[in-house]
């Protein structure tokens, strides 16, 4: 009798698209021994699940090829594409000084063209609507604003802008 063990199959798993400077561990299955082409940005590539990181956005492919305990190759490898996206920026203006009371158009600016979708304001005070990307702040006393904004993939990007509040509109005419 011959018996014929089935052939081991390499599972790299699902591409993936990450926002810059996140690490993300491969999903490699398929046999018991592994190996992932290339190894750079790679914890370590002889492992079903090593750590892919970086600071270079870009797209990287990786290969990986699976054996099983009595040293039979898979027949096939896998491939999994790894697209790492820019580091988004934001800037949500120069701090100010405004008169108390008086209406102040804040505005954000999306510095790499992310393509935001999500937008926040902390804190709430003051504000006609603190989940756009333009409110209008009313303000009474000196607050520090932090906008914070998030991309469809989930990426985030963060500014501040303080703005001080006078009582009153001081205007200097020299003679």
């Amino acid at each position: 009798y011959v018996y014929v063990k089935p052939s081991c199959v390499a599972n790299a798993r699902a591409d993936m698209v990450l926002c810059y400077g996140v690490n993300q561990k491969l999903n490699g299955s398929g046999g018991s021994v592994y190996h992932w082409s290339p190894s750079n940005n790679l914890s370590n590539p002889d492992i079903a699940n090593p750590v892919f990181h970086t600071q270079t956005p870009g797209t990287f492919i990786y290969t990986l090829d699976v054996s099983d305990n009595n040293g039979c190759n898979a027949s096939k490898k896998d491939t999994v594409v790894i697209t790492v996206l820019p580091q988004a920026k934001i800037f949500a203006g120069n701090d100010t000084s405004i008169v108390m009371n008086q209406p102040f158009q804040l505005n954000v600016v999306d510095l790499t063209n992310s393509g935001f979708v999500n937008y926040s304001w902390s804190p709430l005070f003051g504000l006609n609507n603190s989940s756009i990307k333009n409110p209008t702040a009313t303000l009474s006393s000196d607050t520090r604003y932090v906008f914070t904004a998030k991309t469809k993939e989930g990426c985030e990007a963060k500014d501040e802008i303080s703005i001080k509040v006078f009582t009153q509109a001081d205007f200097y005419v020299p003679t």
